[in-house]
Formats: C-alpha cells, structure tokens, sequence
C-alpha cells in the first residue's frame, strides 16, 4: 500500500458515507432483501436473483467481512454454508423500508410492496421520526457539516468488483419490490454522494467534481441521470446553471437518515470520528426510527410479512 492509499484508507469518514460504503450497491442491497425474506444459502440466492455465481461469492464475502451475515457451516461433505444475519444486519431494515417509502411516493402507488405490518393489520406505510423529539425532520431543520471532503469520497472499496459502477436493472430479480425503483434513481455510490452533497447546498458542476475527485465524463453522466430521474434539477437554463435537489430529491433525507442513523450505532469505532448533523428543532446529533403510520409503533422486521 503506498503512502497516499494509507492516508486515504485512515481518513475519517462521514457516518453517511460508511453506510454508503456497506451497501452501496445494488445487488449488495438486493441480496440483503432476499435474507429478510428467508433466504439463507447460496443456492437461494442466486435462484432469486440474475447475479453471477463469482459476483454473488464476492458480495456475501463482503458481508461477511462487515459484519452483515456470519456465514454458518451447514453440512460438511461437501462442505456447505448458509448465510445468516448478524444483529448489525438486522438493523439494517429501515433502509429498505425508507426506500420503499421513496419510491410508494414517487414510482408506484401506495402498498405496492405488498407488505402488512401484522401489529395493526394495515398494508405498510411508514414515518421517519427524530428518536429525540419524535418529530419529522426536513431538510431546512438540518444543520449540516462540512460538506464531505475529498479523502471520505475517495476511501478503499476493499476490492469489490463494479462498486462505483452504474448497474443494468434488465431482469435482476422476478420479485416486485418498489425499492428497486428508488435504486434505479439514486442507487450507486457516487449518486448517493451527490445527491447527499446537493441536499446540504446547490452546487455547480466543478464544485462536485472538486469533492469527489470524479472523471468529467463519470460526473455528467451521473448528473444526467439524477436530472431525468426527478432527483435533481438545474437552477436555470445556462450552461454553467447550478443543481438543485427536487422536491422527489428532498425526500431521499429520509434513506440518507436511516443509513446514518446505522452507521452510528453499529461501524466501527476505528471509522470515527464524524462531524454531526443536527436537527435544529431539538439540537440533536440526528438519529431516526422507522414507525407505523398508521398505529405509530416502531416498525420490527418480524412484524411484517409479505
């Protein structure tokens, strides 16, 4: 490792940016969703999804190694593993749910997902709430850091294959779920880095590229995208008009939100420290919670079925 890369990897991140860095990913995402709906070994997997048995082998790897799934010996001749998730895994759901809120909103239609929440018997509809205050938070009520810095963008991906990269959705999976609808927006790594930079400000195109170290060519095409997908939009109709997050862009708080929201309680404390980012209403280092919107009970993975 040379001395820069060692630098780099050192740097302290931005709680959201290492929640990026654990599921940044669309099939990372993808597999994380199959394991909430039961399944378990590798067969099951790759039946649920159209994924490449090396690149499924590489993302369960990954997860393995961050503490997502512990991999379990099931049978010993030939030698067999299943996948299962750790408690740091299991807090992972309120980012599928506040992706599928995203998209209910803005791609499908309400109850969509075909998910119940059993306690109360009503198809899913969540609210994201402050777990200080109990309130909603906006983007205007957010105090926000230091806009990432270069070092956070650029840290090491541990070698995973295709991190950074847009990925085809033709035929990825046989299962509806609107969740895949908010990754086609905003799904990849470097998307989800702009469009959390374009809710701290407006900004202008060699701003982005100033933060995120990215090739011209790889931010455009990134702008482009966020800009047909509603995510984003451009202040006026110059060349060098600035972006602007939409009001569909506004609503992604919440994702951002709830992927911080783990980070903070479940990376490792070598990854700190980060700077904070408060809700004015309450001054609160933000954390969220995922509750019914309908009987207002904090939303538990085993309290809903499909």
């Amino acid at each position: 490792m040379t001395e820069k890369q060692h630098t780099l990897k050192a740097a302290p991140q931005d709680a959201y940016v290492t929640a990026v860095d654990a599921l940044g990913d669309v099939w990372t995402f993808l597999i994380t969703r199959e394991a909430f709906f039961g399944a378990s070994r590798f067969q099951d997997f790759c039946d649920a999804l159209k994924i490449s048995r090396a690149r499924l082998s590489e993302r369960l790897k990954h997860l393995v190694d961050a503490g997502i799934f512990e991999k379990r010996q099931y049978n010993t001749a030939p030698p067999r593993f299943e996948y299962r998730f750790t408690k740091k895994g299991r807090a992972m759901y309120p980012m599928a749910l506040t992706l599928i809120a995203w998209a209910e909103k803005w791609r499908t239609k309400p109850g969509a997902s075909n998910l119940i929440h059993r306690p109360c018997g009503h198809p899913l509809s969540i609210k994201t709430l402050c777990t200080n205050c109990g309130e909603r938070i906006y983007p205007d009520e957010v105090a926000w850091p230091e806009l990432l810095p270069l070092e956070a963008a650029l840290m090491d991906n541990g070698g995973v294959r295709g991190w950074r990269k847009m990925t085809s959705f033709d035929a990825i999976s046989d299962r509806p779920d609107p969740a895949v609808e908010a990754l086609k927006a905003f799904g990849d790594r470097w998307s989800m880095l702009i469009v959390y930079g374009a809710l701290h400000s407006a900004f202008r195109f060699r701003q982005a590229q100033s933060k995120l170290g990215l090739a011209h060519n790889i931010l455009n095409d990134r702008l482009k995208h966020l800009v047909d997908a509603g995510v984003l939009e451009r202040m006026d109709d110059t060349r060098n008009a600035p972006y602007r997050v939409t009001q569909a862009g506004r609503d992604v708080l919440d994702i951002i939100l709830a992927m911080r929201s783990w980070a903070l309680d479940w990376a490792p404390k070598s990854q700190r420290p980060w700077g904070k980012l408060v809700h004015k209403t309450c001054g609160a280092d933000i954390r969220v919670i995922c509750a019914c919107a309908h009987c207002n009970e904090t939303i538990n993975p085993r309290d809903v079925v499909y």
